[in-house]
């Protein structure tokens, strides 16, 4: 069920220079709460009224389209450009993924798994540590 009308407004559209990425500008008195929901959805802050998604799987067309229907239904007034709606029509195909045997849905999982893992690092919330030393086989 919708909440009451939120006053602000996100746009979506694809990123002029990374392709596919998402840009989600935003603008009107509560567009601090809008902010707070993008970034709950994977956006990143590039300045006081932008905010980009970049994923590592390119599928951040399917995950802005996720996100502008989860501001809406938070009440928010949401647009997408033509240009990215056109991206989240297409539904992207796997041909050479290594793992045929998986539905789009549980590639999507295996992909937002591994963007989390990604974002750990990139955040500083995980730390990969290298060992160096030498390996002993136990018989």
């Amino acid at each position: 069920m919708p909440y009451a009308p939120a006053d602000a407004h996100v746009s979506f559209t694809l990123h002029p220079d990374h392709h596919p990425g998402v840009l989600a500008t935003n603008s009107g008195p509560t567009s601090d709460a809008a902010r707070s929901h993008l970034h709950d959805l994977g956006f990143r802050s590039t300045g006081p009224d932008t905010m980009v998604l970049a994923r590592i799987d390119r599928e951040e067309p399917y995950y802005a389209d996720r996100a502008a229907n989860e501001l809406a239904r938070s009440g928010f007034t949401v647009d997408i450009a033509p240009a990215l709606q056109e991206e989240i029509d297409t539904e992207w195909t796997w041909a050479d993924y290594p793992m045929p045997w998986c539905t789009p849905e549980e590639i999507r999982q295996v992909s937002a798994d591994a963007q989390r893992i990604h974002d750990d690092i990139a955040t500083g919330r995980l730390t990969v540590h290298l060992f160096l030393g030498q390996f002993r086989s136990v018989s």
